[in-house]
């Protein structure tokens, strides 16, 4: 990293012979006064740094304006996946008898109204066929050939094309999760998005509330289990000033912003507001169509450091 950070800023240096007297404003220069005031002093730490349109565009520091924006605010939130226990069956003969014979194996797919299971019944002695109620996937089989069929199930298919993600919603989020919210829900590389259903309390042990969200498995993605983290939008607003978040620096302790002017740029103290994953709310300091430093901004600060260092000595 530090041999692609010198070979950027080199061009910086170099071409543009990039200084930061830090605000060195030209009355500094025409007052030659040996010990300067307060003031100046103050003007000094705000810093400018001087550089041609040549070596921004080396240095490829993009610039955006600053506009309104729209925040989103999310919660985040941990679960997994469970099957829809609406299509889960359990399959269970109608009259007890001697199983004959068993189709599917454990699992393979299989249709609605496929035969699964042939039973001899004990009362009649007639055999009838066990059709699947679903469609679906094998997922426990306990049917043989020459064994009984009683009250338990033989088998359970399960449909998994639906899912549900059913995340912790822990107290401090618990007043912002509503029903409805959008959800965007990641595990690995998979992504999706959805909504959430409905809410209900966890266990008695835990003071948490269940957020379920339903999951369209119908590419077979996704599987029971998986563990899931879940962006739920709780907010969302519009602000009159914004800035990205890439833009936004600390120098001496102070929040600021390169702003594009005639000479280069200006570092200019803001205050920030609201924020989310992208954007920041500007609350002191820019005004809108103010042109900004975004992508390799960092070299701008890392810059202004170095000739503040160079300046002190």
């Amino acid at each position: 990293m530090n041999l692609t950070f010198n070979q950027t800023l080199l061009p910086l240096i170099l071409l543009a012979a990039l200084t930061a007297p830090a605000t060195a404003s030209p009355h500094d220069h025409d007052d030659h006064q040996e010990h300067p005031t307060e003031e100046s002093h103050d003007d000094h730490e705000e810093g400018e740094l001087e550089l041609e349109d040549t070596a921004i565009d080396k240095a490829e520091i993009t610039l955006e304006k600053v506009a309104p924006a729209e925040l989103t605010i999310t919660a985040t939130l941990f679960g997994k996946t469970e099957p829809d226990p609406q299509r889960l069956s359990h399959v269970k003969a109608r009259y007890a008898g001697l199983i004959m014979s068993v189709m599917p194996s454990l699992g393979d797919t299989v249709k609605q109204g496929q035969a699964l299971v042939v039973v001899e019944a004990n009362d009649s002695l007639k055999r009838y066929t066990i059709k699947a109620p679903i469609g679906g996937t094998v997922v426990d089989l306990h049917a043989n050939k020459g064994e009984f069929a009683g009250e338990s199930a033989l088998m359970t298919i399960a449909d998994f094309g639906k899912l549900w993600a059913v995340l912790s919603v822990f107290p401090q989020d618990a007043d912002r999760v509503k029903n409805g919210q959008s959800v965007t829900l990641s595990a690995g590389p998979r992504s999706a998005q959805s909504t959430i259903r409905f809410l209900n309390p966890g266990s008695d042990s835990q003071p948490t509330v269940m957020a379920h969200v339903p999951l369209d498995n119908s590419d077979g993605r996704w599987t029971p289990g998986l563990l899931v983290q879940a962006n739920v939008v709780t907010d969302t607003f519009t602000v009159p000033l914004a800035v990205r978040n890439d833009a936004i620096h600390q120098v001496n302790g102070e929040t600021v912003v390169f702003v594009r002017n005639e000479h280069g740029f200006e570092v200019v103290d803001v205050s920030i507001g609201r924020r989310d994953a992208h954007f920041s709310e500007v609350t002191v300091g820019l005004h809108a169509g103010d042109r900004y430093a975004v992508g390799n901004s960092y070299l701008l600060k890392a810059e202004l450091e170095k000739s503040s260092a160079s300046h002190d000595h």
